[in-house]
């Protein structure tokens, strides 16, 4: 900040519109001009949490009298006011024609001489006629009353995410998980317009109160050319930085080449702040504007105990500090989201699965055992019990054995021999058996080998003379 600029003081009342009317058109006007000033502001803003937009969405009426706030702009009927900032004044109006609310911004007076200001509030009127999507904040009319220049949007009933952490704290990853998606795919909407949000931040992203995540505050936006091999993207202009300190990308903050890798690297940082409650680089580790951009440009994203490996990998490669390692469109983006739900979600199932299949593993074999265990045997498996006659084939005049089957022993006898001078013969049925007769033995020569003698042989020529 130089010495032209306002003090922090005037700053931090400006930013909760304590400000006179002419005092504040000024300083409005200054901060349009002048990037340390309006980088202060804005983190003044994302720790007070009282910023102008935030008064429109939680529609929290300023304190005002009525006798400035006029009755009728256009053919909106005024209702009242809801906040007041450097870019202008916000009310609740009524259009008579369609019968509903709309919020109703309007910029007059001596913010019409700024071309800044003036300029910005332009660009969003025209982005947000181009853009009809139901995750972005839906435009409805614009025109000019006298020297007052007025954009009708939607009136949303809900509060931004910012509103969200502050008040629950860190989200489950299955819940940031998506709103990230929804904020996405607004995103990818833009992107094939042509449009760059580079704001993108948790108090731009509003909720519902039907569970819809809006993009809001197009005022940031730029418009890229297609991709072809020979187009740029644009570019920021010298000597302005564009973005909330927080949540800026490397390229915001060197003013390079700006294109739909931009907003996924806010948008990772948002992710980071929706699971942990505070942005990657709070200011409890980095106080000055100076560090938080050094850490931006260079400090690997921190790892917190409420980030799981699964959400880790995806916000390290949304945030990668050159363009080129992020994912390199929407599409990609939404794709790898899906699969990290689908990862998430089995993860988290197959600890209790894993579980319960042992514990039906065990019941299984417990059960088996005790159907085919081995039978103890008692005293009474040992006695006899009465046989069932067979009573088939039986005829009528058949008598039907009832009494059990006895069975005679069989007895059998050992033979007995005796040696007499013929042979051995058997006493119980004197069989005689001869004694081989020697004549029948060959002589053998004793340079002749041994010839090997059978006994099978024998056996049977002794049956055969037994015969004769």
């Amino acid at each position: 900040m130089c010495d032209s600029c306002p003090s922090q003081e005037i700053l931090k009342q400006y930013v909760h519109a304590d400000l006179p009317e002419q005092e504040a058109d000024k300083i409005g006007t200054h901060i349009a001009r002048c990037p340390s000033c309006r980088i202060f502001v804005e983190c003044i803003e994302q720790q007070s949490g009282d910023t102008f937009l935030k008064k429109l969405r939680n529609h929290t009426p300023v304190s005002s009298g009525v006798a400035d706030m006029p009755s009728r702009i256009g053919p909106y009927k005024i209702l009242e006011r809801i906040s007041e900032g450097g870019m202008g004044t916000v009310y609740r109006a009524f259009q008579d024609s369609l019968q509903r609310e709309v919020a109703l911004k309007v910029v007059r007076g001596s913010r019409l001489d700024s071309p800044e200001v003036l300029g910005r509030f332009k660009r969003e009127i025209l982005v947000a006629g181009q853009l009809q999507h139901p995750n972005i904040v839906q435009a409805y009319d614009a025109g000019t009353d006298g020297k007052t220049l007025y954009f009708v949007m939607e009136f949303l009933h809900g509060r931004d995410l910012s509103d969200v952490i502050r008040h629950e704290g860190a989200l489950p990853f299955s819940k940031a998980l998506s709103y990230v998606k929804q904020a996405a795919v607004g995103l990818a909407h833009a992107h094939k317009a042509g449009i760059v949000h580079r704001d993108i931040k948790p108090s731009n992203l509003f909720l519902t109160d039907d569970g819809i995540v809006k993009l809001l505050d197009l005022g940031l936006s730029c418009s890229i050319q297609p991709k072809t091999e020979n187009a740029e993207t644009t570019r920021t202009e010298v000597g302005q930085l564009v973005g909330s300190p927080d949540f800026m990308a490397p390229e915001q903050i060197r003013h390079g080449k700006i294109d739909p890798r931009t907003d996924i690297y806010s948008l990772g940082c948002t992710f980071y702040y929706l699971l942990t409650g505070e942005p990657p680089y709070p200011t409890s580790r980095h106080s000055t504007l100076a560090e938080k951009i050094a850490a931006h440009l260079h400090v690997p994203l921190p790892r917190h105990p409420n980030i799981g490996p699964i959400a880790q990998t995806l916000i390290e490669k949304m945030t990668a500090k050159n363009p080129e390692e992020r994912f390199q469109s929407v599409e990609e983006l939404l794709a790898a989201l899906e699969n990290s739900h689908v990862r998430e979600f089995s993860l988290r199932l197959s600890k209790p699965l894993i579980l319960t299949f042992i514990c039906a593993f065990i019941f299984a074999a417990i059960v088996l055992f005790v159907i085919n265990r081995p039978k103890i045997l008692t005293q009474s498996d040992f006695t006899t019990t009465k046989q069932e006659p067979v009573k088939q084939g039986l005829t009528k005049d058949e008598p039907v054995i009832d009494e059990p089957m006895k069975l005679e022993p069989i007895r059998t006898t050992i033979p007995t021999a005796e040696t007499t001078s013929e042979g051995f013969r058997i006493r119980e049925t004197g069989e005689l058996i001869p004694f081989p007769v020697l004549s029948d033995i060959p002589k053998l020569d004793r340079n002749e080998d041994v010839p090997e003698i059978n006994p099978r042989s024998l056996m049977n020529r002794d049956n055969n003379v037994q015969k004769k």
